[in-house]
C-alpha cells in the first residue's frame, strides 16, 4: 500500500466537498450569532473549501 500524497488529500476533499459544506454553514451561522472566532474559523475552511473546489486540476 503507497502512502497518501498531498495531491491524493486535496482531490479528497474535492470529492467531498458537498459533504463538508453542510456542517460549516451551520458552523458559521452559530457563530455569527456566538461566537466570533467559530464563525472566522468555520468562514476560513468553508472558503479555502471552496476555491479548492473551483481550482481542480484537469
Amino acid at each position: 500500500m503507497r502512502p497518501i500524497t498531498l495531491s491524493d488529500k486535496l482531490q479528497m476533499i474535492r470529492d467531498r466537498y458537498y459533504l463538508l459544506v453542510g456542517p460549516l454553514v451551520l458552523l458559521l451561522a452559530f457563530g455569527l450569532g456566538n461566537s466570533p472566532v467559530l464563525a472566522w474559523t468555520a468562514g476560513l475552511i468553508l472558503a479555502a473549501a471552496t476555491v479548492l473546489k473551483f481550482t481542480q486540476r484537469r
